[in-house]
């Protein structure tokens, strides 16, 4: 995940998915790949602020590839945050769920 500072725009996520380079392409020839746009917090309050976060789903991308490339990309890009870190203070991966809340 990339978290930016303020709320994330069609053209700044587009801009920052630019810099990733030759992931972009990748991204979407395999299966379960790709990103979506969310709003990280922990605070209800804050869950109906526009989204400030890209999501990546990496499917069967090389992980160690993806990592490297996309902290990277945010660690070079200004108001960019890449999660998560690992405790011993390396960029990581995660796994999440998700749930669609009145959506059939």
């Amino acid at each position: 995940m990339v978290t930016f500072a303020g709320s994330l725009s069609g053209v700044h996520a587009q801009q920052f998915f630019q810099l990733c380079g030759h992931h972009r392409s990748r991204l979407w020839s395999r299966t379960n790949d790709g990103f979506t746009q969310v709003n990280l917090s922990d605070n209800p309050l804050n869950n109906y602020l526009p989204e400030d976060s890209m999501l990546f789903l990496i499917g069967t991308f090389p992980k160690q590839e993806f990592i490297q490339g996309m902290y990277a990309a945010a660690t070079t890009t200004p108001d960019a945050t890449y999660s998560p870190i690992a405790n011993h203070g390396n960029p990581a991966t995660a796994q999440a769920g998700t749930a669609f809340p009145g959506n059939d």
